[in-house]
């Protein structure tokens, strides 16, 4: 049986998502990578 991977962050699965990079101890979705990097450019510009 093959290991269902999802995001560690949203808990979305690899086939919900466009892009699921896996680590050996999290995994993160293209998602919450944009989320995330929005989230640091406002912080930028504060």
């Amino acid at each position: 049986m093959s290991k269902e991977y999802t995001c560690s962050f949203c808990g979305r699965s690899a086939h919900e998502v466009t892009t699921l990079i896996t680590g050996n101890n999290a995994n993160i979705c293209d998602i919450c990578v944009i989320n995330s990097l929005v989230m640091l450019q406002s912080r930028q510009r504060e």
